[in-house]
């Protein structure tokens, strides 16, 4: 995967270049649907995680730090929030 910039002006180009370098614009963001919460309008979800094998798959634990966890930090936000859906809610993080 990859990403072809093309710039129309030497201006734009080095504009362009000190965006990507300063990592200015690299946000991923994903969307989860959360039940029977009635979640905050916006929060930081902070537990340290550690990766563990599982056949051909690489999957992310809960691990205390003092255990080999390393800390991991969600921000999220509340898109949308419905209780006659029973409670169901949208999420990005």
């Amino acid at each position: 995967t990859g990403v072809l910039l093309l710039a129309r002006h030497k201006a734009a180009a080095a504009y362009a270049k000190d965006v990507i370098r300063q990592r200015a614009f690299w946000k991923r963001a994903f969307w989860a649907i959360v039940c029977n919460r009635s979640p905050k309008n916006s929060g930081i979800v902070s537990i340290p995680l550690s990766r563990e094998r599982q056949g051909n798959r690489s999957i992310a634990k809960p691990r205390r730090e003092d255990d080999g966890g390393m800390p991991a930090i969600t921000e999220y936000r509340l898109l949308r929030y419905s209780a006659r859906a029973g409670g169901l809610a949208l999420m990005e993080l």
